[in-house]
């Protein structure tokens, strides 16, 4: 019994180091970004421009990526693009 108390004398102070280092050092550096994306009718106009603006700004913060495209107002380019989100796991 003596033997057993003091292997975990050792073994519980280990493993609260492990588990503090994990929590500090190790999550930061495990995120995965989180890719987004958008497709507009077009970003030739400031509406659009004005709407993504914010969402880029709010996926920055949490180091995600933001996928932006522009169709230049053709539906097929638009499909594509979205296809092209699917393909890509965006």
């Amino acid at each position: 019994m003596k033997k057993l108390y003091g292997i975990s004398k050792v073994i519980f102070p280990l493993l609260i180091i492990g588990l503090i280092i994990y929590l500090f050092y190790a999550q930061p550096f495990g995120h995965r970004p989180i890719k987004f994306g958008s497709t507009y009718m077009t970003m030739n106009n400031d509406f659009y421009q004005t709407l993504n603006e914010p969402i880029a700004n709010e996926i920055d913060d949490h180091n995600d990526i933001l996928y932006s495209r522009n169709p230049e107002l053709s539906v097929n380019n638009q499909v594509n693009e979205i296809n092209n989100f699917i393909k890509n796991e965006v």
